[in-house]
């Protein structure tokens, strides 16, 4: 494993480094050092992980430090990188007939691509109080809260008299967040005292414990949730999604079918 964790200390890392027979830090390195580490590893394959997502190392795939290279679950699309010959996908995320879509081969695994294991703190579900009204919710990150997914998100409140909307994220934390996200609820037909805020949390119980404010969660379109999916469903709180036509918009499918 190569580990470029700016923080190596979390528990999901101690986990990984204990199950590694080899473990090496590689956040400090530049690309060049990097590239001479993978390939005097001599491996046979290698799996990204990240994709496009900040701080990734695609430049350095470019030199093929492994005779196959893979991309998985960090990344929602294809990388569009020719150095990389194969992407983890699945049945519903990526339909046969799709191919045309990823510069990778496709590696379907079905029922779904990934697995979702909760943590060992994770608090027993329960249910919202008997006097709550109906309350949906999301804790997903708000740049996943677009036009489209405010107009999905108007229909289900307005078809559901006296329902509230409560809202998730390390990111919602700023007030002008919070303002740009009602702003767009706004447009869509959503009464800004139906929204509510949840301030961050310490620690991931408590996190997860929040889950109890929900009845439904609703997913983003056409962005859709994982980890919050995974999450939401571990802790009793059923989800809704809403298919679409690429890998981003299916994964809420998939996990829902698995």
């Amino acid at each position: 494993c190569f580990s470029q964790v700016a923080a190596p200390n979390d528990p999901l890392t101690k986990r990984f480094r204990a199950a590694a027979a080899i473990w090496q830090e590689v956040g400090h390195v530049d690309d060049a050092a990097l590239a001479t580490v993978l390939h005097d590893a001599n491996l046979d394959i290698l799996i990204d992980l990240m994709g496009h997502t900040g701080g990734n190392r695609l430049p350095v795939l470019a030199g093929r430090p492994a005779p196959i290279a893979v991309t998985a679950i960090g990344y929602p699309n294809t990388t569009g990188f020719g150095a990389i010959d194969y992407r983890l996908v699945d049945s519903i995320t990526d339909p046969p007939g799709s191919e045309s879509l990823s510069t990778e081969s496709l590696l379907r695994v079905d029922p779904c691509f990934l697995c979702y294991r909760p943590p060992d703190e994770a608090p027993v579900p329960a249910m919202p109080a008997e006097n709550q009204p109906t309350t949906f919710g999301s804790f997903n990150a708000p740049a996943k809260i677009g036009g489209r997914t405010a107009a999905l998100w108007a229909e289900v409140l307005n078809a559901v008299p006296g329902s509230r909307l409560v809202l998730k994220s390390k990111d919602l934390t700023e007030t002008c967040a919070q303002e740009a996200v009602r702003s767009r609820l706004g447009a869509a037909g959503v009464q800004g005292d139906r929204v509510e805020f949840l301030p961050a949390t310490a620690t991931i119980a408590e996190h997860l414990s929040l889950y109890s404010r929900l009845h439904i969660a609703l997913d983003t379109a056409p962005y859709n949730g994982t980890t919050t999916t995974c999450e939401a469903l571990w802790m009793g709180v059923p989800v809704v999604t809403l298919a679409g036509d690429r890998h981003a918009a299916r994964v809420g499918a998939s996990l829902l079918r698995a």
